[in-house]
């Protein structure tokens, strides 16, 4: 079968918008806090993943009236699962009868164990997490050599694998309003809370998902690695894997581009001296830096690494990448019609707020107030204290 494992982001974001066109009609009719009582039970292990070379997809599907971010792990082996007949709904014309798990059909979907995505806020405290209330198998659609356009059958019905499923967190509607307060980092682990727990991905968010139905949110930093261009991360490291890929680095601190192309970044490297792609960056004594940029890209997003590290080390025995190390968020707000915006608030006394990577003016006690008129406009902005 052409592209039987795809992992492709463009033919992922595809099928999910097909998927989306058939349930996002209205909320969910399950209530989220009610247990399945009949999930698919997965039987693998971190390393089957591993094997598999599996990747996990952080993309913001929201739309008017439509506030949505899905999480998607590609290509998992079905026979790593027990699946019930709940599974099999039979909602798709001649393929297969309600409760048949002989053959996968489009629609195919029932929620699964094990897999959990946590978010948190950029002080590090959950703000919730998501497991089996939320997280399903889903039938995982084929596609051409080109990983976008659709494999059909000759009633234009989509196929989708018989050997590979989607695992993927559709978080919708009033869910998703209180997971991005300004900034905050999704961890996708296995088994969570248990002395196997193994972090299969993770993702930094920048945006306010409580205004314009999220979608503002952008996905920023995969793993610990910037990556603004594309919303596609691939990383495991279980416990005891003799399949390890090197993380990237995490960041001391990030930033967004002005419409004027400048932009400065503050914090503090625990150890070594700060730096960051494009920018000229100063590491004083005490490990306190000041990045700065001109003549960059609107709206880029830039992380500021240290070269003695800057993150969190992951627990031992774990195998966990930690989220990056990210400012607090001081004061959160949305820009006019002009770009124009004005936010105040309170940092910690000797911290330096910014907005949107310019320093804004902030007294002894750490007050500050930061004003700008070049931001886009009704763009969602956040000030950090560094």
């Amino acid at each position: 079968e052409v592209a039987q494992r795809t992992g492709n982001a463009a033919g992922v974001a595809t099928a999910m918008a097909a998927l989306t066109a058939a349930n996002e009609a209205a909320p969910p009719v399950v209530p989220a806090d009610v247990i399945p009582l009949d999930p698919a039970r997965f039987t693998g292990t971190a390393d089957d993943l591993v094997a598999e070379n599996i990747t996990v997809q952080f993309a913001n599907g929201s739309r008017p009236n439509v506030p949505r971010l899905d999480i998607t792990i590609t290509d998992v082996p079905l026979d790593l699962f027990t699946i019930p007949a709940a599974f099999a709904v039979g909602e798709t014309p001649g393929c297969g009868a309600a409760g048949d798990l002989s053959v996968v059909c489009v629609g195919d979907e029932v929620a699964v164990d094990r897999f959990t995505a946590t978010f948190s806020d950029s002080a590090g405290t959950e703000i919730r997490s998501f497991g089996l209330d939320t997280v399903q198998i889903v039938s995982q659609e084929l596609f051409g050599a080109d990983g976008v356009t659709a494999q059909v059958d000759a009633n234009g019905v989509p196929q989708v694998s018989q050997i590979v499923t989607w695992v993927l967190f559709s978080i919708r509607f009033d869910d998703v309003a209180p997971l991005v307060p300004g900034m905050s980092t999704v961890v996708v682990e296995l088994d969570k809370g248990t002395a196997a727990a193994v972090t299969l991905g993770s993702a930094v968010l920048l945006g306010d998902s409580a205004i314009n139905d999220a979608q503002n949110v952008s996905v920023t930093a995969l793993n610990g690695v910037l990556n603004a261009e594309v919303p596609v991360g691939a990383f495991i490291t279980p416990a005891g894997s003799t399949v390890s890929p090197t993380p990237g680095a995490s960041f001391a601190a990030t930033g967004v581009v002005s419409n004027r192309g400048r932009i400065r970044i503050t914090g503090t490297c625990n150890a070594g001296n700060a730096s960051a792609p494009g920018l000229d960056c100063r590491t004083d004594a005490d490990g306190r830096f000041s990045c700065r940029g001109r003549s960059l890209t609107a709206g880029a997003h830039i992380g500021v690494s240290c070269s003695g590290g800057s993150g969190t080390a992951p627990t031992a025995g774990a195998g966990a990448v930690a989220p990056a190390t990210t400012p607090a968020v001081a004061a959160s707000g949305t820009a006019d019609a002009r770009g124009r915006i004005l936010l105040s608030g309170t940092c910690a006394p000797g911290q330096e707020a910014s907005l949107e990577g310019e320093v804004c003016r902030s007294r002894r006690d750490g007050s500050f107030r930061c004003r700008r008129s070049d931001l886009a406009p009704r763009a969602a902005v956040s000030v950090v204290c560094n």
